[in-house]
């Protein structure tokens, strides 16, 4: 068990106070990141005696510090074991980030199930982030059956808690669960009619089958191009044109390209999502366009054990916004340059060309 809570506000160690002292110096003290890394070092081996010892809010703390790098270097595997340790004493925490960790695949195995197991058992103690993930498990069917009512009890009582991204949540499974409804209305077969038979049509004569224009020979072929290389963005792999990280299919007169799925942490947010781009009306002067939407798989708070994250969680699934982009392939098949939404510049190369 811990040291009671008033011992701790009396004689535990505050490494924020120092870390805020040391920046503070910074005109006096040039190198001030050793400092701050001695502290969190001097802060991790406190605190891993003690979970050695069995506390477990220490344990959560050793994981803290293996899966962020603060202290030792960053390991998810230990972290994993560390949070595991204060799980097995119920420790909302653990429970709740060792559950996410296996929803992410970080240190362990990824297993949906697995993660609602603990997540659940997170929010059953009343740890608001913990009531937020489930409500999203159930609302998108991970890791358990799809369940709207649950899904919105549980939203409902982590936004009781001041849990911010809970609140922007509820409207939008509120939403879902209507479209579902709707859907469910939809497919109901309408009553059968029995109906007088009507005579039968007449055949009509078949009109002589009209032969389709010889294509216009492609001066720039860039839809054979753009198949037979991979392009860059940014030096990095294109999401929107094939490359190491996006497939296409050759549907003819368009390309249907899709990239594997991705992570990426912004604003605050950390998601998976994948991108699904049509590319279409190939000209024979390189001319050719490109839209692309995202779709959100998954989407928390970067810090997902901070009560008062304040930030805005984009919906999960196919998101409103479709860009375009307009573009022209040089003559050699080299370079590609587009305007996004009518505005942004925006260059592809082709990997490997100078």
């Amino acid at each position: 068990m811990g040291t009671p809570r008033g011992k701790q506000s009396v004689h535990r160690f505050e490494p924020r106070l120092l870390i805020l002292a040391l920046a503070l110096a910074l005109p006096l003290w040039p190198a001030p990141a050793s400092a701050v890394d001695y502290i969190w070092e001097r802060v991790f081996a406190e605190r891993l005696k003690k979970a050695e010892a069995g506390d477990a809010d220490a344990q959560y703390a050793v994981g803290e510090a293996y899966l962020k790098g603060r202290g030792p270097t960053v390991d998810t595997a230990r972290a994993a074991e560390w949070f595991r340790k204060a799980a097995r004493q119920g420790h909302p925490k653990a429970l709740h980030r060792l559950g996410y960790m296996h929803l992410r695949g970080i240190g362990v195995r990824r297993d949906a199930r697995r993660a609602f197991e603990l997540i659940r058992r997170s929010a059953e103690a009343g740890y608001s982030p913990a009531q937020f993930q489930l409500g999203r498990m159930y609302a998108a069917g991970l890791g358990t059956e799809r369940d709207y009512e649950a899904a919105l009890a549980w939203l409902r009582k982590a936004a009781a808690q001041e849990y911010l991204p809970a609140r922007e949540e509820i409207p939008r499974v509120e939403k879902a669960r209507e479209a579902a409804r709707a859907a469910r209305e939809a497919r109901r077969p309408a009553p059968v009619r029995r109906q007088a038979a009507a005579p039968a049509p007449r055949p009509k004569p078949k009109a002589p089958a009209r032969r389709k224009p010889a294509p216009a020979p492609e001066t720039v072929p860039v839809k054979a191009l753009l198949l037979r290389h991979a392009w860059l963005e940014n030096r990095w792999p294109a999401e929107h044109l094939p490359s190491p990280i996006t497939t296409c299919r050759d549907e003819g007169e368009r390309l249907v390209c899709r990239t594997r799925e991705r992570e990426r942490v912004a604003d605050g947010v950390e998601m998976t999502y994948f991108v699904e781009t049509v590319v279409s009306g190939f000209s024979p002067d390189g001319r050719f366009r490109a839209r692309y939407r995202a779709n959100v798989t998954y989407a928390m708070p970067e810090d997902p054990d901070d009560p008062e994250a304040n930030v805005v969680l984009p919906p999960t699934g196919w998101q409103k916004t479709t860009h375009e982009l307009d573009c022209r392939m040089e003559r050699e098949g080299r370079r590609i340059e587009c305007v996004k939404d009518g505005r942004t510049r925006v260059e592809f190369l082709r990997a490997g060309a100078s």
